[in-house]
C-alpha cells in the first residue's frame, strides 16, 4: 500500500483507531496488561564488556580530573549505595547523539515544527500522523545506530551487582535496556516480584502497540519512515476480523482495523488512572519507597509540564526514614525548580558522564572486573 493508497483509507480507520484529537477521546489511549508482557530485545546481543573497554580506551576517559569537593560527595555516595533509586531523564542520552527535549539545543528549543510531532494532537489528521511517523522512525532509527554512553554503563554496573533497586526512564531511546542488567518489559507486570529493574516511564521506541487490540510488536524503524502502511496496519487485527467474518461473529474486537503507533507517551496525551499499566507503575513506586539509601535525579530539568514528575520527585524524597543516611542527590546541566529544592540533599551542577568517569576511576572500575566475573559465572 502506498502513501496515496493509505490517504485514501484514512477515512475508514480513523474511527477504529484513536488517532482522534485529545479532545474527543472517550477511552485511554495509554496500553493496557491486556496483552502478554513484550521484552525488550533490540537492539541484541550488546556486549556490556566491548562496551567498557570502548570507553575505556577513549583519551578522554584517561584524563585525569582535578579534586572536586561536589563531584567527589556524588561519586562516593554512588560507590557507597546498596539500594539506589535513579530517576532519569534525557540528559544521560545527550552524548550518545540523542537530543534531548528541552536543553540546550533540545528538540523543544529549535525554531521548527518538530516539537509538534511529539504532541498528542500529531496523530488528530492525516497529515501530522504522517509526520508523526517518519520523525518517530527517523529518531528510532539514531536510537539504534547510537552508543550507550559511559553513564548507561555504570548504571549497568550497579544493577549486575544489585546496587540498583529501581531506575525510572523517561527515555524512549532504549540505552539503557540494551543491559541485560538493566533489563525491562513492556507493559509493566502486575506482580512487584516479577518488575524489571528498569521502569521505562514515557514508552520505547523498541514496540509498536495497536490503537484497538493493544497487541505489540517490534518497531522497524524503515515500516515508519517510509510510511509502509501494509506494515503499519496491525495484522492481528486483520486476522481477527477475517476469522470473526468467516464464523459471522461481530464483537468490539472486530469492529476495525487498527495502526500500529510507536509505543511512546506524548505531550498533552491524555492519562487514565486506571489503566493497569499506569496503576502498576504508581504501585511499583510505593513499593521502592520503603527502602533505599540513594535518590538520584540526573539528567533531568524536572519540568511542571512534564505530567507528576516533581510530585513523584517529592514523594520518594519525602518517603526517607528518619535517623537514616539515605541521600537525594541532584545531578546534571540545570540547576533544579526551586520547589524541589528543600527536597535535595545535594545539587551537582555537572555533566553526568564526568561523574560516571570519575566513578570508574575511584574505584568503579573494580566493580566492573566483580561484575565481569559474575557475567562470565
Amino acid at each position: 500500500m502506498n502513501v496515496e493508497e493509505w490517504r485514501a483509507i484514512y477515512p475508514l480507520l480513523s474511527p477504529h483507531t484513536h488517532f482522534l484529537p485529545s479532545s474527543a477521546l472517550q477511552a485511554p489511549i495509554a496500553p493496557s496488561l491486556a496483552a502478554p508482557t513484550f521484552p525488550a530485545r533490540w537492539p541484541a546481543g550488546l556486549d556490556f564488556e566491548d562496551t567498557f573497554t570502548f570507553y575505556r580506551n577513549q583519551p578522554r576517559y584517561q584524563e585525569h580530573l582535578p579534586p572536586h569537593p561536589d563531584r567527589d560527595y556524588v561519586v562516593d555516595s554512588l560507590l557507597d549505595a546498596k539500594r539506589m533509586v535513579v530517576l532519569a531523564g534525557a540528559g544521560i542520552s545527550v552524548d550518545a547523539g540523542i537530543p534531548s527535549f528541552r536543553g540546550p539545543g533540545g528538540l523543544l528549543n529549535q525554531k521548527n515544527e518538530a516539537h509538534s510531532v511529539f504532541d498528542i494532537q500529531s496523530l488528530s489528521d492525516r497529515t501530522k500522523m504522517e509526520g508523526h511517523f517518519r520523525a518517530m522512525g527517523t529518531l528510532a532509527e539514531t536510537c539504534m545506530s547510537a552508543q550507550s554512553t559511559l553513564f548507561h554503563v555504570l548504571l549497568a554496573v550497579l544493577g549486575g551487582l544489585g546496587c540498583l533497586k529501581r531506575l525510572y526512564s523517561m527515555n524512549i531511546d532504549g540505552l539503557e535496556t540494551r543491559f541485560h542488567a538493566l533489563r525491562t518489559c513492556f507493559p509493566i507486570p502486575a506482580k512487584y516480584s516479577e518488575l524489571p529493574v528498569t521502569i521505562c516511564l514515557h514508552g520505547n521506541l523498541q514496540t509498536a502497540v495497536c490503537g484497538l487490540c493493544k497487541r505489540r510488536k517490534e518497531l522497524v524503524p524503515e515500516v515508519y519512515t517510509k510510511l509502509d502502511m501494509t506494515k503499519i496496519q496491525c495484522r492481528e487485527c486483520v486476522s481477527d476480523r477475517l476469522h470473526a467474518r468467516s464464523r459471522r461473529i461481530q464483537t468490539t474486537s472486530t469492529a476495525g482495523i487498527g495502526v500500529l503507533r510507536p509505543d511512546v507517551v506524548l505531550y498533552n496525551e491524555p492519562v487514565d488512572l486506571e489503566d493497569s499499566n499506569v496503576v502498576n507503575t504508581t504501585k511499583a513506586v510505593q513499593n521502592d519507597l520503603s527502602d533505599w539509601d540513594v535518590f538520584l535525579v540526573v539528567g533531568t530539568s524536572a519540568s511542571r509540564q512534564v505530567y507528576s514528575l516533581q510530585a513523584r520527585i517529592k514523594q520518594i524524597a519525602l518517603s526517607k526514614k528518619p535517623g537514616r543516611s539515605a541521600k537525594v542527590i541532584w545531578l546534571g546541566l540545570e540547576n533544579p525548580p526551586q520547589s524541589l529544592l528543600p527536597f535535595l540533599d545535594h545539587i551537582l551542577i555537572e555533566d553526568c558522564q564526568i561523574v560516571a568517569k570519575q566513578f570508574f576511576h575511584a574505584g568503579g572500575a573494580d566493580r566492573v572486573d566483580t561484575f565481569l566475573s559474575s557475567l562470565r559465572a
